[in-house]
């Protein structure tokens, strides 16, 4: 929540970098499943 906001406007705002954001759960066989409970989580 800090960090990203100076990186915006440092890096990316300024065309030095670019953000990609790839949504991957491949942590282990469980990871699919705490995935899916992270996004459900964060809707309540």
């Amino acid at each position: 929540m800090q960090t990203k906001p100076a990186i915006v406007k440092n890096l990316i705002e300024t065309g030095k970098a670019n953000l990609i954001y790839v949504d991957l759960a491949i942590i282990g066989p469980d990871s699919i499943k705490d995935h899916v409970g992270s996004y459900c989580a964060d809707e309540q």
